[in-house]
């Protein structure tokens, strides 16, 4: 953060060697961005090293997705389930909002192998920065990637994140045959996409629960399943009814694809209903 506290009087005469005249890296604006606060001018480092107007859109699209959560009625939904959750009146369950996100080197996956992330926290802020985050990561993923110092300081247009082809850094070469796969789906606007708001509804304890997993409670899939596909279609009419587009909903256990039994215990059952902004 002490780099971008010093530069808040720059933004008239910025160009596009600033960073490298204050010795200001992507490295450093990685690690800046990845605090508890933003820092300041942070939007003047993100159009310097993402692109011109990227800040802006990122800011948006996290507060956007956070107005969209403070909407939901989480109360209706619970009321639409009730008769679900009475079925396992000793088990566990919760109806919560968060974020959902995937990794874009698995976008051309099944939604149900991509959105695999949640953030549950509700600071537009923290959002903001895991989506910058996830933009410059990538291109950062080991110090060889960035060899030359145009690279690092960002001092051509051709390096900033919305333009970048990943191949063309001087250390590409050096990655292994997997890095390089990977790399080659490198895509902000892709990255950008794969935030949305969702709505989780648990059944179960969860991973975060402190009990061995051996006694917690346990139902069989095939039973949980039928009831979560009666019941979701009466929650989606119900956003749907309230101004709300569903973009998908994300079942468990490989629903309707897996090759092993419908018959088996399981200890928890978790539905994602990813929504459009």
């Amino acid at each position: 953060m002490k780099y971008l506290k010093t530069y808040k009087n720059i933004f008239e005469d910025f160009n596009k060697s600033k960073a490298y005249q204050h010795e200001y890296s992507i490295y450093d604006f990685y690690n800046d961005i990845r605090k508890k606060e933003l820092p300041e001018n942070i939007e003047l480092w993100s159009d310097h090293f993402i692109g011109k107007g990227w800040y802006k859109k990122i800011e948006n699209k996290s507060k956007n997705m956070l107005e969209i959560l403070s909407d939901i009625d989480l109360d209706l939904i619970e009321d639409r389930l009730v008769d679900l959750f009475d079925n396992y009146i000793e088990v566990n369950h919760e109806v919560y909002t968060s974020i959902a996100y995937g990794n874009f080197i698995d976008s051309d996956k099944d939604n149900d192998f991509l959105y695999t992330g949640t953030i549950t926290s509700k600071s537009k802020d923290y959002i903001t920065s895991h989506i910058l985050s996830s933009i410059v990561y990538p291109t950062i993923l080991t110090t060889e990637l960035r060899g030359t110092k145009d690279e690092i300081y960002v001092k051509d247009e051709k390096w900033q994140l919305q333009n970048i082809d990943i191949s063309k850094l001087s250390g590409f070469d050096s990655l292994v045959r997997h890095q390089k796969r990977d790399l080659s789906k490198y895509n902000i606007d892709t990255i950008f996409d794969l935030y949305k708001p969702s709505i989780n509804i648990l059944l179960g304890e969860g991973i975060s629960s402190t009990r061995q997993r051996s006694n917690r409670s346990k139902f069989i899939l095939s039973d949980v399943e039928d009831l979560f596909s009666e019941f979701i279609p009466y929650v989606i009419r119900d956003l749907e009814e309230s101004g709300n587009k569903v973009f998908d909903v994300v079942y468990p256990y490989l629903k309707g694809r897996r090759k092993y039994g419908d018959n088996i215990d399981i200890t928890e059952y978790s539905v994602k209903i990813l929504l459009d902004i």
